[in-house]
């Protein structure tokens, strides 16, 4: 049996990370495929690539994937009540 392809959402979940990331990892050469008209991916060529370029760290047991747009940006600053901008207080 063949690998299953994975869509950005599967990868994403599959990651633990973000659509954006992929994206980004994308624009960067991250192997993937168009089948029609959708970008697919397959583990087994990603998770090289992603070691290969240091987005991978491979510890023991557990994965950690980082990504540039994993990184907090400066708009994702905290304000000064511990809210993030655009977070709006709820009515209590």
């Amino acid at each position: 049996m063949s690998e299953r392809w994975l869509d950005k959402k599967e990868l994403r979940a599959h990651l633990s990370c973000s659509v954006r990331s992929i994206q980004t990892a994308m624009t960067k050469g991250m192997p993937y495929a168009i089948i029609f008209g959708k970008a697919k991916f397959r583990v087994s060529e990603v998770e090289p690539w992603l070691e290969a370029h240091g987005y991978l760290v491979r510890h023991g047991d557990e994965i950690g994937v980082t990504l540039d747009a994993d990184i907090k940006r400066p708009g994702d600053a905290q304000t000064s009540r511990g809210r993030t901008r655009g977070d709006t207080p709820h009515a209590s």
